[in-house]
């Protein structure tokens, strides 16, 4: 089974996606818990641009070290634990490109093809956030490369447009709340799909 969290960044993902893998794994579960960009050779290469160490020119490039990272996580991480039957919780997948790859001038066509080799999460969360809110939080002065209230503003509006064309499939929008009260929606929406899924 694998669990995607989705949303702007600093809309509370990583917070919510380690409270729900502490809390499958107190149910003995067998759970691993990843992110992309990944912490490997090419993820650390997509950290370096965020950080503006080093810088590509052509937003298309970007898009496919996004892609190639996903394809390396996939094969050496994701596809061999959910063949071993864990849960996988993954902090970012492939809504993520979709959307900010989008709205970073990447046509939506050229995104669909080169991340055609992805899999689709059994359950998405997307966490929605006020991207003023979102600002409040991130540490003035060191913004990353999509830290900006006005791209954060395109992306959300974006995701809440791919998150209601899949409000029907196992897309799951978390409306911004207390910790304690997202992650309880978080885990019922998760024990109906380990329900639905026979775990």
């Amino acid at each position: 089974m694998l669990i995607t969290f989705e949303g702007i960044d600093k809309c509370g993902k990583s917070t919510q996606a380690l409270l729900l893998y502490k809390y499958l794994v107190s149910l003995n579960y067998d759970v691993v818990l990843t992110k992309e960009p990944t912490d490997e050779f090419i993820g650390s290469l997509i950290r370096k641009v965020l950080r503006k160490e080093i810088q590509i020119q052509d937003p298309k490039s970007l898009c496919l070290l996004y892609v190639a990272d996903r394809y390396e996580h996939l094969k050496s991480l994701i596809l061999p634990a959910l063949k071993s039957n864990k849960i996988v919780i993954c902090d970012r997948f492939s809504l993520s490109t979709k959307t900010y790859q989008f709205i970073n001038g990447v046509d939506s066509e050229y995104i669909r093809l080169v991340n055609r080799y992805s899999i689709e999460p059994d359950l998405t969360f997307y966490l929605d956030i006020d991207p003023k809110e979102a600002i409040k939080r991130i540490d003035q002065g060191k913004e990353e490369y999509f830290e900006k209230e006005e791209f954060l503003t395109k992306t959300r509006e974006q995701y809440l447009i791919h998150t209601h064309l899949e409000l029907d499939s196992n897309t799951i929008e978390i409306r911004q709340d207390t910790i304690e009260n997202m992650h309880k929606q978080i885990i019922k929406e998760t024990n109906k799909k380990l329900r639905e899924l026979g775990r």
